[in-house]
């Protein structure tokens, strides 16, 4: 395992994973289905699991709250084709701010991703 940190614009990150963080810093998680894998598992902060394409579109829709908040990376471990971003969530929801870990796995050509987990990192 390797980390990096801080997570700047020159730290290269799979396609899959620079744009789905994009997509959620630009709240517009939903258009993020295609980067995941028809198979593709999401486990939620909550623990809640969605499986595939119909759940997972399920849970990017909740990943794009009405509140207002941005999202800053600032540390990456990686581990073969396991990646956790390390990211910093502001905003006006209750909480006011959360780390995040976002850990991604990823097919053999990175080219999708087939799982997710979001968690507090602490």
């Amino acid at each position: 395992m390797s980390l990096e940190s801080p997570l700047d614009e020159t730290t290269e990150l799979p396609l899959p994973v620079d744009r789905f963080l994009a997509l959620l810093g630009d709240k517009n998680a939903p258009a993020a289905l295609d980067l995941f894998a028809p198979d593709a598992q999401i486990t939620s902060r909550s623990g809640r699991v969605f499986r595939g394409h119909g759940e997972v579109i399920e849970w990017l829709k909740q990943a794009t709250p009405s509140y207002a908040y941005s999202v800053t990376r600032f540390g990456i471990e990686r581990d073969n084709r396991l990646l956790t971003v390390l990211s910093r969530v502001s905003g006006d929801f209750p909480a006011g701010a959360e780390n995040l870990a976002f850990r991604f796995s990823l097919n053999r050509d990175e080219s999708e991703i087939t799982s997710l987990s979001v968690a507090l990192d602490a």
